[in-house]
Formats: structure tokens, sequence, C-alpha cells
């Protein structure tokens, strides 16, 4: 009689796997704690770009095309209003998500990998969606309540309008709930949808269904050693690239960039002392090296100056010979956005910025500072800058930025507070309740 081949309790092995590498999650999140203040200025970008949008008629094009001479739309200067923010977003999770599964693979714990990728999958569709849900029924009920009701023609930049008005609250419902289905949680198409209870939301689902194709890739090259790893996901990115899935694209980057960074610690950290191998890098103190990170970083937050409006770089200064390779913004910030993080992730003398208090503080509430920012613009934001111009007045390009900025630092404040009272009471349930309900259904 042939023996049986018993199959071990996948949940022990992951319990005992995950005991190896518990004693090194503190030295994990010290190596990539500057995410978090990344992605929390990046958000607080994308509230910036939000609030500014709507007044400047050409923002979203380059210093010198035409009439454009405002020094905010220099290169490198506009980054701090129209940066690469949504593919810095997704190169950031994209190595986030990979971290911790491409440091089992690498400590050849199968069991706890696939624990982390189980467990993560099934917590991502409620912390990536139940937020959103409950930022966009306040957003429904400000709308009944007639709080949408800024003269929204009146702004000579690009708009976003409101979601329309019914007549009863049960239709408004209604409505809303259309809008759950068949925006915010409509994950089977590529297409950017209408989202009217708030446009910023567009990327809830692209990130949803990227990150499960990431999470497959990770399974799919677990047992692949690193070379072909590499390789492969270069081809796969390549490929995204190619057929214009930038967003695939950006959390495949994401995944060879923090593989790439925890194979040069452990070079760094061998029992060489040179450091010696393929992943083996120059002193980050170095002079030649600090030059070099440097180089990158501005490089990339060169790129992600490139202008918004397609067709207009090939009239601005600066763009043209760029435009000539490829016109569409999206490649450049892809770009931008890959070389941003990667100098980042190699020069700890770039991240002081981003480990700051305030950094940190930022990055805690980035994703309901991603979610409140649009309906607080909507609701009294926008009403504040005509206050504002009546007092710098709007006669010179002086006086109205003037204007703005008084805007928009009267508001900050309010949005960062909002922010973290929906931090408090929703984000931070939400992410507990998908741990609780995990734990309640699990084997």
């Amino acid at each position: 009689m042939a023996s049986v081949k018993t199959v071990p309790d996948i949940k022990l092995v992951a319990k005992s796997d995950e005991t190896r590498v518990l004693q090194s999650d503190k030295a994990n999140h010290s190596q990539t704690s500057y995410l978090d203040g990344l992605r929390g200025v990046v958000s607080f970008i994308v509230f910036i770009r939000h609030y500014s949008l709507p007044w400047q008629e050409s923002m979203n094009e380059g210093f010198g095309r035409g009439t454009n001479r405002s020094f905010f739309q220099l290169p490198i200067v506009r980054v701090i209003y129209s940066g690469p923010t949504a593919a810095i977003f997704f190169v950031v999770s994209g190595y986030v998500c990979s971290y911790k599964p491409i440091k089992l693979i690498r400590s050849k714990s199968p069991g706890a990998l696939l624990y982390t990728v189980s467990s993560t999958i099934f917590r991502r569709g409620i912390r990536l969606f139940l937020p959103p849900m409950v930022s966009t029924l306040v957003v429904m009920l400000c709308v009944q309540l007639h709080l949408y009701s800024f003269d929204y023609d009146t702004m000579p930049g690009v708009v976003s309008y409101p979601p329309t008005h019914s007549s009863t609250l049960w239709l408004q419902m209604q409505d809303w709930v259309g809008f759950l289905v068949h925006d915010l949680t409509y994950i089977w198409t590529w297409g950017v949808r209408s989202f009217d209870y708030d446009i910023h939301l567009y990327t809830i689902p692209i990130q949803f269904r990227t990150t499960m194709i990431l999470f497959v890739t990770i399974i799919g090259l677990a047992r692949i050693r690193t070379s072909a790893r590499f390789s492969i996901l270069a081809a796969l990115f390549s490929y995204c690239m190619f057929v214009g899935r930038w967003e695939v694209a950006l959390y495949f980057s994401g995944m060879f960039l923090a593989e790439y960074n925890i194979a040069r610690l452990e070079s760094l950290s061998s029992d060489d002392p040179r450091g010696k191998g393929p992943f083996s890098v120059m002193k980050t103190n170095s002079t030649v090296s600090k030059v070099f990170w440097n180089c990158c970083f501005l490089c990339g937050v060169y790129l992600g100056s490139f202008p918004r409006v397609l067709g207009t770089a090939e009239s601005t200064p600066g763009f043209i010979w760029l435009s000539h390779l490829t016109p569409n913004p999206r490649y450049w910030q892809t770009y931008a956005a890959i070389l941003i993080v990667w100098s980042l992730d190699n020069a700890k003398f770039l991240q002081p910025m981003f480990i700051s208090s305030y950094a940190q503080y930022l990055g805690k509430i980035s994703f309901s500072l991603y979610l409140v920012h649009g309906p607080i613009l909507h609701v009294f934001g926008y009403a504040i800058v005509p206050a504002m111009l009546n007092i710098t007045g709007d006669d010179t390009t002086f006086h109205y930025q003037s204007g703005l900025l008084l805007g928009l630092l009267a508001l900050s404040p309010i949005v960062l507070l909002v922010a973290d009272i929906f931090n408090t009471l929703i984000d931070a349930p939400c992410a507990r309740l998908a741990n609780w309900v995990e734990l309640k259904l699990i084997m």
C-alpha cells in the first residue's frame, strides 16, 4: 500500500514562518517610513491642485507657451500643484503591497507568503471601498440639502461639476446607490466612468483591480529565481507601457523597486564588508552618490512638470524635444514617479523632508485627506476664493494669485482637521473592521 503524503496545516506553517520575520518588522518600517511621508505630502499636493485648478485657466500648461509667464508654471516649481501625483501613489502602493511578500519569498517562507497575500486580498476591498462609500454618502446628503450651490460657471479653469440634485431624498439615494454600483465599485472596465459624487475617486477601482494583478504576479513569480523575476517584471512593465496600461506598469515598478531595495540591503549587510554582489551600490554618503541621486531626483521632478494638456508640450520650451518622443503626459509622469521613488529609496539624505513628524502625520491621514478634500471644496472651499479676492483684488496676476494663496492658507487647516476626524471616526475603524471580519471568518 502506497504511503499517503500529508499536507501540513497552512495556518500553522504560516505562523511558524512569520515568527522568523517578525523580528525584522521594525527595521523594515524604518527602511520604508519615508514612503508614508511621501504619500502624505503627495495627498496634500492633490488638495492644492484641485483647489487651484478651477481658478487658473492655463494651470495644466507649461511656462513659456503663449502668454504663460507665471512663476508657478516653471518646471520643477509647478510640481507643488501639478506633479505626477497619481503616478507616485501607484508606485508607492505597488512598493508597499509587495514589500512584505517579497521579504517572505526571499526568506523562503511559502506558508507565510500565502497567509500574508490571502489576508491582504481579503481585506483590500473593505479598506478601499468602505471609506469612500461613507464620504460619498455625505456628499449625497450635502447635494440633497443644496450645499453644493456654488456658481461653478464663474470659475475660469477646469471645473468638476457636482451631481444632479434630485427632487426627493429617496431619488437622491437611488442615484447614489447607482454611483456605488456602476462607478465606485465597478472594476470591470479600464475606462474612467463619470464619478459624479466625487470625480477624484476614479483611482479607487483602478487601485483595487491593479492590486489584484500585482498579487497574482507575486504568487506566480514566487518560486522564480531573483534574476528571472527581475527580467520578467521588466518585460511586463515594458508591455504595459506599450499597450497604455500605465497604472499596472507603475505597480510593477513598485514591486521591482521593493525587491531591488531588499536585495541591496541584504548585499550591504552581508559578511563581505565591501558589499559585493549584483545589488551592491556606492556608499550613500559619498559625494558621487549624492550627486547621482540628486540628479535622479531632479530629473524625476523635471519630468513630472511635463504639461498635462495633450498637445501643448510641442510648443512649451524645455519639453518640445520630449514631446517628439511621446506627447502623452502619462508616460512622462510614470517615468517621473519611478525616478522620484527610486532616488528617495537609495539616498537617505533625501528622506528627511518625508520622515519629519509633519510628513508622517500627513501620511497617517493621507487616505482620509484624499477622500474629504473634494466635498470640502464644493461645500465652502471654492466660496473662500472670491472673499479673498475682494481683499487682494484681481486686477493683476500678482493680486489674483495672492488671493488664491490666502484662500489656500485659510482652507488648509480646515481640510486637515476634517481629514483627521474622518481618519479617527471612519478610516481607522474600517481597517479594524476588515481585520475583525477576517478573524471571524478564518478557518
